[in-house]
């Protein structure tokens, strides 16, 4: 075998790794109670599969309620149990090769994207919370939101005006 050649179980196993340490260091944001918290940190890829969605932006995504709304319940069907919820996290200002826009991502574009998200879960069994991230070794803010299903291990009840397909 060429030492180029990538063992797939070992990339699995890197990507778990890396989703694993990803979640400790946004658990531990939120459990600092404050909004706004620095921390220099460096995004791995984003990955097709788990808990974890990066978007640029949610402040375009007025006619697209429908589609954010089922990626959230996708993302959230894709594993992640902690404290007895489903789970998932959406990381705004980043793209989903991990890098940040070389454009500046400001406050007021980051708190639009955030009330998308509370219009888009509103009269949902699901919640949220969110912390800023100030990225200091790149001048950077973004905006992490931390979503859950109310209920334990059960099926969300949705209005019947949505529409929920295959991404």
């Amino acid at each position: 075998m060429n030492n180029d050649e990538i063992n797939q179980d070992d990339y699995i196993d890197f990507s778990i790794n890396n989703i694993i340490n990803l979640h400790n260091k946004l658990e531990n944001i939120f459990n600092q109670n404050k909004e706004i918290y620095n921390l220099d940190i460096d995004f791995p890829q984003e990955y097709y599969y788990g808990f974890i969605e990066y978007k640029r932006t949610l402040a375009t995504y007025e006619n697209k309620i429908d589609k954010l709304r089922t990626q959230i319940l996708w993302r959230l069907s894709e594993g992640l149990i902690h404290n007895q919820k489903e789970m998932c996290y959406y990381i705004v200002g980043i793209d989903d090769d991990g890098t940040y826009p070389i454009n500046i991502i400001d406050i007021t574009e980051l708190e639009i994207s955030r009330k998308m998200m509370e219009q888009c879960i509103k009269n949902t069994k699901i919640s949220m919370d969110y912390r800023y991230l100030s990225i200091e070794k790149y001048n950077k803010l973004i905006l992490i939101i931390r979503i859950w299903k109310l209920d334990q291990f059960n099926h969300i009840n949705i209005d019947t005006n949505w529409s929920i397909g295959i991404i």
